[in-house]
């Protein structure tokens, strides 16, 4: 837990995992969107890091705690998605997947009537992701890698703990059976910015979430993968990439200037209560809109650097 964090914040983390009860742990989650928006507004520099790890910590705990382990009917839960990742927003979608104990049986439904009377949003897992014991998700896992399913490879990897090191495992014969999570970062790669006179057209839309945050997180994810590690933390897992020379120095500098700016503006655009909806380019704040553009070229630099590189060499390893 970084100590820089207000005193208030720290001891809703600390009693986030202790909830034996659904009302204590609704009324955890609620505190938490109160505190969250307190603490932007009385930073004069927002730690955006800091803040949406924390956030992200507190719904995890509240997920691991007694009160929904009994709602769950004792299943394991493990978080996935942007709180896996640990950049996670009330506006955010909370992914898990239902780890049950032999001869157990369960369902979503319970939980995710739970989040979303919390204050939370509920993002859908593939249909395949349904309640299972632990050698079935491990089966799912070398599954994804056969088949090559970038989605389902990338909840895995987001997930951490021993799903992500299981992942790892799957794919650590051959650097390339990481490519479909490559490929489904090439996916949501943002169009490039169009311009009118030197400028970008006054009318155009901004999906920070979708434009920044979601194509840098899977990228990175990549990445990391790629270099063997299993961190999910997007900022560490740049880090994996650039040790492993996955990377350049360049690139990941690049990376991290533009995943710090993107957190940023989504945490300011969720305090503004504009978060989760996107907005026309001339409604921006001055500086917003000079972040973003800067964030956007940066990432588009990263992605053309890296599809160049692993393009060529791909192409090179098919004509052996």
């Amino acid at each position: 837990m970084p100590t820089s964090l207000h005193p208030s914040l720290r001891q809703l983390l600390e009693q986030a995992p202790q909830c034996h009860s659904l009302a204590m742990a609704r009324d955890i989650l609620e505190e938490s969107h109160i505190l969250l928006r307190n603490a932007i507004s009385h930073e004069d520099k927002v730690d955006a890091w800091s803040l949406t790890r924390w956030f992200s910590d507190v719904v995890q705990a509240v997920l691991h705690s007694p009160a929904v382990s009994q709602l769950c009917g004792g299943a394991t839960i493990v978080v996935t998605g942007a709180f896996g990742r640990g950049h996670g927003l009330p506006t955010s979608g909370v992914q898990w997947l239902s780890v049950l104990r032999e001869g157990q049986s369960s369902d979503d439904a319970a939980l995710a009537h739970f989040c979303e009377s919390s204050g939370l949003t509920v993002h859908a897992t593939p249909d395949s992701f349904t309640p299972a014991d632990k050698q079935e998700w491990i089966r799912r896992i070398h599954a994804s890698v056969e088949r090559g399913d970038g989605e389902a490879m990338g909840l895995f990897a987001d997930a951490g703990t021993w799903v992500a090191a299981e992942l790892a495992a799957a794919v650590a014969s051959d650097a390339e059976l990481s490519t479909p999570l490559l490929s489904h970062a090439a996916k949501v790669r943002p169009p490039a910015i169009e311009v009118i006179d030197g400028l970008p057209k006054r009318d155009r839309v901004v999906d920070m979430h979708a434009e920044l945050v979601v194509p840098l997180a899977k990228l990175a994810r990549w990445a990391s993968m790629r270099a063997g590690s299993t961190v999910t933390e997007t900022d560490r897992r740049i880090a994996a990439a650039e040790v492993a020379g996955v990377l350049s120095h360049h690139e990941a500098a690049y990376a991290r200037e533009a995943w710090t700016a993107a957190i940023t503006l989504q945490l300011h655009r969720w305090a503004d209560r504009a978060g989760g909806h996107v907005m026309r380019w001339d409604l921006l704040p001055q500086l917003d809109r000079s972040a973003f553009g800067a964030a956007s070229r940066l990432l588009s630099d990263v992605f053309a650097a890296v599809e160049a590189r692993y393009n060529q060499a791909h192409s090179v390893e098919e004509g052996k």
